[in-house]
């Protein structure tokens, strides 16, 4: 992206020195802090913002089976923001950005605009730590000052990191919240918050919606041999919906070599006997979904074919988008792919005035997180899962759908799973959300 360079090095130079990157609507406006800056509270107002209420259909009910540990309403509440921006790396205007990174700074962009303009009537104060800079052995995190003296945590972002600052989370009676993990990193953690929705959750949602449109003979799954527990959950759900007949399952195609010259013989075969839906629930290896499609859009000829698969797939910067289009490909997102609302072009005319170059969806992310993170501290104080069954929507782009996630024994909490996606259609080259 152009000027990434220099957005990089504006935001570590301002954002660890305090300074505002956004100057705020009002004379009233959170502080962001380092280990290095006194801390300032200053009181700002509050959103009023409605979510839409899970069903029990969808979800267990979120009632009070949590630890005994009471929430806290305070004057001040202290956010510490812990993810790898990599300051150190970065000396000179010219210093090329990781895609971690760049993602990494958008969310906090988004997130520090949010706070700035948008939270409102609820002082917070934020305090980034760069954990590059802090050492490599995870558990020196949970020593921190920032982390310590914290109402609430968001982050870290790697696995090793993210473990270590749970536990003490936990230990301690703090809501830690996880906007990048998706799979079940922390378990056994009641005070544990993943935004993201897992793997397994995107899995079941699609074969939801196929077993919707198809009946079993017009469904496959493709995959390989590394894909098994993608589509066990897909295999998983399927047989839910069949009320758990083991009987109903899904036909599975594992195909390991893509470049077999008899591939496109054999799908076109499976597409005349029958087949009308193509599952193929892989995340990554943009080659080998190219590679399965390219065989599709040839083997099907005239016939109408539709396949599925995630969210990572709209943003493939190497795919013949003819396949999308003449596939009738769908893909399950967490996040709105377009942003139209007026907050958004707002934010996207303060930001580019700002960095000259547009937010990325990471922005839009960190900015309405902390708007529900503002939300749900004003209305619960520290214990911010209490609210979850009372969430509504506003003017958010972003829906959050948490649900508890069981212990075996049906009844402890292991931790709270944003469970929200939609469904997207590739149509006259854009995905379109499906309104159902």
């Amino acid at each position: 992206m152009n000027g990434s360079s220099r957005i990089l090095i504006l935001v570590l130079a301002l954002a660890w020195s305090g300074c505002a990157l956004f100057k705020p609507a009002t004379d009233k406006s959170p502080t962001v802090t380092d280990t290095s800056t006194e801390e300032k509270s200053e009181e700002v107002k509050v959103d009023t913002i409605e979510w839409e209420i899970v069903s029990e259909e969808d979800a267990p009910p979120i009632i009070n089976r949590g630890p005994s540990t009471k929430s806290t309403f305070k004057d001040v509440y202290q956010v510490a923001l812990l993810a790898p921006f990599s300051s150190d790396q970065v000396q000179y205007e010219s210093a090329q950005l990781s895609g971690r990174t760049n993602r990494l700074i958008q969310f906090y962009l988004g997130l520090r605009y949010g706070l700035e303009r948008l939270v409102t009537s609820i002082p917070m104060t934020l305090r980034v730590v760069d954990t590059e800079k802090v050492g490599r052995t995870p558990q020196v995190l949970s020593e921190l000052p920032e982390v310590r003296d914290a109402d609430l945590i968001i982050g870290p972002y790697f696995n090793e990191e993210l473990i270590p600052v749970a536990d003490y989370a936990k230990s301690t009676g703090k809501v830690i919240i996880s906007p990048w993990n998706s799979g079940e990193v922390v378990v056994d953690n009641p005070f544990f918050v993943q935004v993201r929705p897992s793997l397994e959750t995107h899995c079941k949602f699609l074969t939801r919606e196929i077993g919707k449109r198809y009946d079993s003979h017009e469904i496959m799954l493709i995959g390989k041999s590394s894909d098994r527990s993608s589509l066990h959950f897909c295999q998983q759900e399927y047989r839910r919906l069949k009320n758990g007949n083991a009987l109903d399952s899904l036909a599975e195609f594992i195909i390991e070599d893509v470049s077999d010259p008899t591939l496109a013989d054999t799908l076109r075969a499976k597409i005349e006997a029958g087949t009308k839906a193509f599952l193929i629930p892989k995340w990554s290896d943009e080659p080998y979904v190219i590679s399965i499609l390219s065989k599709l859009n040839f083997a099907k000829a005239d016939s109408n074919v539709t396949v599925f698969g995630l969210p990572q797939w709209a943003t493939f910067y190497r795919m013949d988008f003819d396949y999308y289009e003449n596939l009738n490909v769908h893909i399950s997102s967490a996040r709105p792919l377009r942003m139209n609302s007026e907050k958004a072009k707002t934010f996207r005319k303060a930001y580019f005035s700002r960095y000259g170059a547009y937010p990325t969806d990471e922005a839009y992310f960190g900015m309405e997180l902390i708007q529900l993170v503002s939300y749900l501290l004003q209305q619960n104080g520290t214990l911010i899962y209490e609210g979850f069954s009372d969430l509504g929507t506003q003017d958010f782009a972003h829906d959050f759908e948490f649900v508890q996630i069981f212990g075996e024994d049906g009844e402890s909490i292991k931790y709270y799973l944003n469970q929200h996606l939609n469904l997207y259609r590739f149509i006259n080259y854009r995905f379109e959300k499906v309104d159902f």
